[in-house]
């Protein structure tokens, strides 16, 4: 709830924007310059939205993975209560694209690559210890629908934009999400690469 509450804080600015922004719709039409401004910030805005859905998702994983380490919820647990979730696929396997990135900069910080190798390792001997949570949220900077659905799906969620219509009381059926994130991502990636 707190993640969800940041969320929404973070981008009551860019609604509130857009808002004015809809407000001055007239003096848009009337001015050329007033409108390229509108454009401009509302592509911008876009792309800011985006970053903010990448970052609710990241958060997200963490709190979810901090509350497993609280209530000594290790991988092991989770891999023997979700045997078809794949958390222990999900953890290493990400957890090594995410490891072969960060060395692969050339400014890597050594310290920070073991750092993250003895979390990846200490669910293997420490039975409570939870998964990395970073490999949970591998947003690849595009938070579409396929995005969401791996990441829900790597929390072990079926059927994963259903199960979120039905955690809104089916205001938003499976299909409008799907339809929506793809549109967001759309406009988002015409905005950002123009």
């Amino acid at each position: 709830r707190a993640t969800f509450a940041d969320f929404t804080g973070a981008v009551k600015p860019v609604r509130q924007l857009m808002q004015t922004i809809r407000g001055d719709a007239l003096a848009a039409l009337r001015d050329s310059n007033i409108k390229a401004q509108q454009e401009t910030i509302q592509c911008a805005s876009v792309v800011v939205m985006s970053g903010y859905l990448e970052v609710f998702i990241r958060d997200l994983a963490k709190a979810f993975f901090d509350e497993l380490r609280i209530r000594g919820t290790g991988l092991r647990v989770l891999t023997v209560a979700e045997p078809d979730a794949g958390f222990s696929q999900t953890h290493f396997r990400n957890g090594a694209r995410i490891l072969t990135a960060m060395s692969k900069h050339k400014d890597a910080d050594q310290q920070a690559c073991e750092d993250f190798v003895r979390r990846l390792n200490a669910p293997l001997i420490h039975e409570a210890e939870p998964p990395a949570w970073e490999a949970f949220a591998m947003t690849e900077a595009n938070p579409g629908p396929k995005v969401l659905r791996s990441f829900l799906k790597g929390l072990g969620i079926k059927d994963s934009l259903k199960a979120v219509s039905t955690a809104v009381n089916e205001r938003y059926s499976e299909t409008a999400f799907d339809t929506t994130l793809t549109s967001f991502i759309a406009i988002r990636n015409e905005c950002a690469h123009t």
